[in-house]
């Protein structure tokens, strides 16, 4: 009964001409939704992008001249048996100009570049991420030579799972996403007949499939990192050619001060001073305006319309002189090049430091940096006697990653060279929690000796931040004056350099010298054996 009633329904269906008309419809969105959105550029058709456009990644652009020198002249490859990449990686952070370097390898042998995303390839409909693979590789093929570009291929090319790919190793994860894998990774080993090449571009690595990236498939890994202060230097002549640019910029003078940027972010801070400039209605773009483009860029708008109370105001300016005179007089620490309380974002006041140019960093360097980033703290109690704010909360948080990674990584304490895996309180045991607090204590310390010995500069440093709201480079230190007092930094648990010590008071020795920490299991063992040759005493005594 229920049975013949079903087909009876199931039949009638196709009686109706709306349910036809709503099938046909649901056929056509499920079509829509499953087209394949590779897009085929003609290098003649699009915006040439060269390897003359690209700067700060010359070791990248070697590798992959290669690939462009064989799409010239495969032949000449052929007949020295050498076998080109079937393709390459290119991994690194975002804006760093991966993409960019794809296009100029298709600009640069005049090929098609066929690009698409990874998560084109990434659909709930069985079978149809699979069937993108086959359409992409498919259309490439329809050329002699191509360029296949997957942008973030982590998307369809993470590790294998337990049960599914979903790139932890875990079970749970999308049987469909193992599939579509497996059609990428036989496309690829199905190019031996054509001068395709596949680019494929992620920001990490370190979850693609290890079979995407054997031998074979994915032969070269290119590396393209952010630009060094040459690189960021070359970037930013590249992006102010063509535009009406004043001959006096020092371009190595502002590559300094874009420390950490990547290409897109250096791009950007031409494209904010050409706004500025257009703004003030300038007929050229200004040193002046690419200075503030790039204070924009990294610390944000000012907030001018801000309302702040002049209690508020004094305290921030001696929080930020505060940073910005450690940082001016400590030799190891980062160059102070702006300081400013006028509020910012979330910040009510900022000091920015130099990039350091050097890739390694030495424990006087990272204890230098330990001082100037308490230093806002300890100069808040000097102004209000031992009171303090929450202002500090963003500087002891970076101070206590610092610590942690001289404690757990580095090697720098007194725990000795053993990594350790941290955790989330910053310590895997009372002993490192306790070397944590020493470094942290005595960095703190010697911020405030620091700047008790230095009042006269502070202050001077701090009616000038009040005058003027912002100081730079030069201002900072003339503020300061050349009478500034550099003392020697104590070392986290060692003993403070002690003059005449012999006929010092005990009391004052014990005042001049770090606070040393003891492990907790270390005084357990002694109050231990001390109770047990207690009790062998008492035992002897009772005998």
């Amino acid at each position: 009964m229920n049975m013949s009633s079903s087909l009876i329904g199931a039949s009638g269906i196709f009686e109706n001409p709306y349910a036809i008309t709503g099938i046909v419809l649901a056929a056509l969105i499920v079509a829509s939704r499953t087209r394949n959105n590779a897009q085929e550029t003609r290098t003649k058709d699009s915006v040439h992008k060269s390897f003359g456009d690209i700067a700060g990644c010359d070791e990248a652009i070697e590798d992959l001249d290669d690939i462009v020198r064989y799409l010239k002249n495969p032949h000449h490859y052929n007949k020295l048996g050498a076998v080109t990449p079937k393709g390459a990686l290119l991994s690194g952070p975002p804006g760093t100009g991966k993409t960019l370097l794809a296009r100029a390898v298709a600009t640069e042998a005049g090929v098609p570049f066929i690009a698409c995303a990874g998560s084109d390839f990434v659909q709930e409909f069985v079978g149809v991420g699979a069937k993108r693979v086959r359409e992409l590789f498919a259309k490439a093929r329809e050329h002699d030579k191509a360029i296949i570009f997957i942008d973030e291929v982590d998307a369809v090319a993470r590790k294998r799972g337990g049960h599914g790919g979903d790139g932890t190793g875990t079970p749970g994860g999308s049987m469909e996403h193992d599939n579509t894998l497996i059609a990428l990774l036989a496309e690829i080993d199905g190019f031996h007949r054509n001068n395709i090449v596949v680019l494929a571009a992620t920001n990490r690595p370190e979850i693609l499939d290890p079979a995407l990236l054997r031998p074979g498939r994915l032969d070269r890994k290119i590396v393209v990192g952010l630009p060094d202060k040459k690189g960021r230097e070359s970037l930013l002549r590249v992006h102010t050619r063509g535009k009406p640019v004043a001959k006096n910029i020092d371009y190595a003078d502002l590559s300094s001060r874009t420390g950490g940027m990547s290409g897109a972010d250096i791009a950007r801070v031409v494209n904010e001073a050409a706004l500025l400039a257009a703004r003030n209605e300038a007929k050229e773009i200004t040193a002046d305006h690419l200075d503030k483009a790039v204070e924009y860029v990294v610390l944000g708008r000012p907030r001018t319309s801000a309302v702040t109370t002049d209690r508020d105001r004094h305290i921030v300016a001696w929080h930020e002189a505060g940073h910005a005179l450690a940082a001016a007089l400590l030799p190891d620490a980062d160059v102070p090049v702006l300081v400013s309380i006028v509020p910012r974002g979330q910040a009510g006041g900022v000091t920015w430091m130099e990039h350091p140019a050097d890739e390694l960093m030495s424990v006087k360097q990272a204890e230098a940096r330990l001082v100037v980033a308490l230093a806002g703290r300890a100069a808040e109690e000097i102004h209000l006697n031992g009171e303090f704010t929450q202002g500090a909360s963003a500087d002891l948080k970076m101070a206590t990653d610092m610590a942690s990674l001289m404690v757990n990584r580095y090697g720098m304490s007194l725990r000795g060279l053993a990594v350790r895996e941290t955790t989330v309180f910053y310590g895997n045991d009372e002993g490192t929690q306790a070397a944590l607090e020493n470094i942290i204590a005595t960095a703190y310390q010697n911020a405030v000796n620091l700047l008790r010995n230095n009042t006269v500069g502070l202050e001077r440093l701090v009616k000038k931040l009040l005058e003027k709201g912002t100081l730079r480079g030069g201002e900072i230190t003339e503020a300061i004056g050349k009478h500034a007092v550099r003392p020697k930094l104590m070392r986290a648990g060692k003993q403070k350099p002690v003059e005449d010590t012999d006929t010092a008071k005990p009391q004052q020795v014990v005042e001049r010298q770090v606070i040393k920490y003891i492990p907790r299991k270390s005084l357990v063992r002694e109050a231990v054996s001390l109770m047990r040759a207690l009790v062998r005493s008492r035992a002897r005594e009772k005998a």
